[in-house]
């Protein structure tokens, strides 16, 4: 920071909320990191963070990339190394500050802070469609701006998604015997869903239900087990078993409000005890006079849930598969797991 330091920026209570928050992403990205798939999801940032209020989500190269000093921060918001002296709270918040930046591609602005020094200016437009558009090297004085309004198009589709999908209870791969064999995830998975609006005026999330596109047996399967991390947002159970499927809230319940600077994240653990499920998240929304709802999958097609406690195993190991193990029938470019990002933009 150019102007002025961390500890006059934010409040003693700020500080340590955005030193806990960068504790908790570095942390996050070490744990990807030694992951063999995916990446690592969207974050929503804490109220010291004033802008952006969405950290976009990191691909496999990214926390690979950053693993080495995510770990060096992280000791420093635990105090530090052994024998080292303790670092400056301030210090560390400003270098999390610098890590976060560099690891996500975007400017980090705190809560308080008046200015800050840009170094570059990219005045250019890209695409097709634009509202108010500004373009200045240097501004002197008062500028206001006086939004036209929201695009009709971003009003009849304006809600952002995007799914990740974790390990719940049972903290496994699956593959199933299908044609081509594929990966599904196993019942007790947590799928986590962000929403951000992409219009200036907020939206108003009415309800949200999960679809069955489909039920069956289970199939033969290749189960791996391994150990990975979860995290917190509103919760949500959908028990398939039930007839019909029902969503179920561990806490506050639709509806809910969103913006472009106040996003929700939602939890959906799904469950089944019987059948293979596959299926789809539907999300009703309200945005001034326009309604509709919003379909979240797993690009373009349903979440596959594997039921608990019948699986058919192929007896493989974790060093070896079996010679008629579906894993070895899976397309080469296949997902080898579940679990991680995947594309649910509408």
């Amino acid at each position: 920071m150019t102007d002025e330091s961390i500890a006059n920026v934010l409040t003693p209570y700020e500080l340590a909320e955005f030193l806990a928050f960068l504790r908790q992403r570095c942390h996050d990205v070490m744990v990807a990191a030694s992951w063999d798939y995916g990446g690592l999801g969207s974050a929503v940032t804490p109220d010291a963070v004033e802008r952006p209020r969405l950290l976009p989500a990191l691909d496999k190269a990214q926390v690979e990339r950053f693993a080495d000093e995510a770990h060096n921060l992280w000791l420093d918001t635990q105090g530090g190394r052994y024998n080292a002296p303790t670092p400056d709270p301030a210090q560390v918040a400003e270098m999390g500050r610098l890590l976060l930046e560099a690891i996500h591609g975007t400017p980090i602005t705190l809560s308080g802070e008046q200015r800050r020094s840009v170094m570059h200016v990219n005045n250019r437009i890209i695409g097709t469609h634009h509202g108010s558009v500004l373009q200045a090297g240097t501004v002197e004085g008062d500028v206001h701006l006086h939004p036209s309004g929201d695009a009709s198009d971003t009003l009849r589709n304006p809600v952002l998604a995007s799914t990740e999908i974790h390990p719940g209870a049972c903290r496994a791969d699956i593959v199933v015997d299908a044609d081509p064999p594929r990966a599904v995830a196993p019942s007790g998975s947590l799928y986590i869903v962000t929403l951000q609006a992409r219009t200036t005026r907020a939206v108003i999330l009415r309800a949200a239900r999960v679809v069955i596109s489909a039920r069956h047996r289970p199939r033969r399967a290749c189960y791996t087990p391994h150990i990975l991390g979860t995290m917190d947002a509103r919760k949500f159970t959908a028990d398939f078993d039930a007839d019909p499927s029902m969503m179920h809230p561990e806490g506050p319940d639709f509806p809910l409000t969103i913006s472009a600077v106040d996003p929700e994240q939602i939890s959906v653990r799904a469950l089944t005890n019987r059948d293979e499920i596959a299926w789809h998240l539907e999300i009703d929304w309200t945005c001034l006079e326009h309604k509709g709802t919003t379909v979240i999958n797993n690009n373009g097609h349903p979440f596959e849930t594997y039921p608990h406690g019948v699986i058919t195993e192929t007896h493989c190991n974790p060093i070896e598969h079996t010679s008629d193990c579906p894993t070895r029938r899976m397309p080469a470019r296949a997902k080898r797991s579940p679990f991680g990002p995947v594309d649910t933009t509408p």
